[in-house]
């Protein structure tokens, strides 16, 4: 398939099938674009690895300028895949680009029976895959999910608008740019995150001018993803906005943060103009850009203000609960107001391990 275009307007219908449900339940290569879809139902059985998409169950093309409302969406067996326009995105060879589309409904990943344990649930797309493509990016612009719910089952993947993406092909990178989410809950058994559950790349990740509105609950949660990582270079976030409180039940190893529960940068981290309007509630480790930070060569937080408490029974930051550098630690411009509640507590990190040095102001 070269490209799917519509100028219509599609309104109501349920499909139901075991594996691959949406419009189209499975597309290679390809553009789908200029779909718009009103009540949409898909639904998934319990066929393993089933995927539903209001759009589509899976492709391995470009999804573009699609707008789904009203949609209810559900795939129902372990290690499925649910997402308001698609199930599944996976370009194992090239480039992807999802950017200008909107959903809004229910979005849930193994959630028909109950029973099933694992999932991945997006707001947009449910899961971005495995690659192993060298030079692979992902590029997310002019995304928004603008109402109802995401979740995935008792050891899922949430986000608000893909699950999950694991490139992890050499100089693998992803930019996030103009998204929007605003849900009534996210919630994910193992991974969630207002924009993406669970993120991984080689070279560099980026993410610009975006907000996630929601009540957020799981295990472990960061307000842009729980599992932030890039390998051998540099995160970069700029011009976030996070309002909701976090909540995470107080056990071992449950971790949340209003950036990411867990992040690392092989190169260096450096965040700009960030604002979280929430707390974050009885995480065992917390903090106001993570629970966990490391970063390999240097961080630096320029512009960060805090509107809320940050609540664990261990370490709690009002930047990170625990922070690892090699480089430098640097902190300015920045405002706290709220409680700082732990067993070890600071108003910048808990826990400093700074090779050059921290510095704030």
């Amino acid at each position: 398939m070269t490209s799917f275009e519509s100028g219509g307007e599609g309104v109501g219908g349920t499909i139901t099938t075991e594996a691959h449900a949406g419009l189209f339940g499975f597309v290679e290569n390809g553009t789908i674009q200029n779909l718009n879809m009103t009540n949409p139902v898909a639904i998934a059985q319990q066929q393993a690895f089933s995927q539903a998409g209001s759009v589509v169950g899976k492709t391995t093309g470009q999804v573009i300028n699609n707008t789904v409302s009203n949609a209810i969406v559900a795939s129902g067996s372990d290690d499925s895949f649910a997402g308001g326009i698609a199930g599944s995105i996976n370009n194992y060879s090239g480039n992807t680009t999802l950017t200008g589309n909107t959903a809004s409904g229910q979005i849930a990943a193994a959630g028909i029976a109950g029973r099933f344990t694992y999932g991945q649930a997006g707001g947009i797309v449910g899961g971005l895959g495995e690659t192993p493509a060298d030079n692979y990016v992902l590029t997310i612009s002019d995304c928004a999910f603008t109402g109802g719910s995401i979740s995935a089952a008792s050891q899922g993947i949430a986000g608000g608008i893909a699950a999950a993406v694991r490139a992890i092909g050499s100089n693998s990178s992803g930019t996030v740019e103009n998204v929007n989410v605003t849900a009534d809950l996210i919630f994910g058994g193992s991974h969630s995150g207002g924009i993406i559950g669970s993120v991984h790349f080689e070279s560099a990740f980026n993410l610009l001018n975006s907000t996630a509105t929601s009540d957020f609950e799981g295990t472990t949660f960061g307000g842009v993803s729980k599992h932030m990582h890039v390998e051998n270079g540099d995160i970069t976030i700029t011009g976030f906005t996070l309002n909701g409180d976090i909540a995470i039940p107080n056990s071992i190893g449950n971790q949340a943060g209003g950036i990411a529960a867990n992040l690392y940068a092989g190169g260096n981290l450096t965040v700009t103009n960030f604002n979280m309007n929430g707390s974050v509630l009885q995480s065992q480790r917390a903090g106001g850009i993570a629970a966990t930070l490391y970063a390999e060569q240097g961080i630096s937080v320029d512009g960060f203000t805090l509107n809320g408490s940050i609540i664990s029974s261990t370490q709690s930051g009002g930047v990170a609960g625990n922070v690892f550098t090699n480089g430098n630690f640097n902190v300015t411009d920045y405002s706290i107001n709220g409680d700082i509640s732990g067993n070890a507590t600071a108003g910048i990190a808990a826990m400093l391990y700074a090779e050059q040095g921290g510095q704030r102001r």
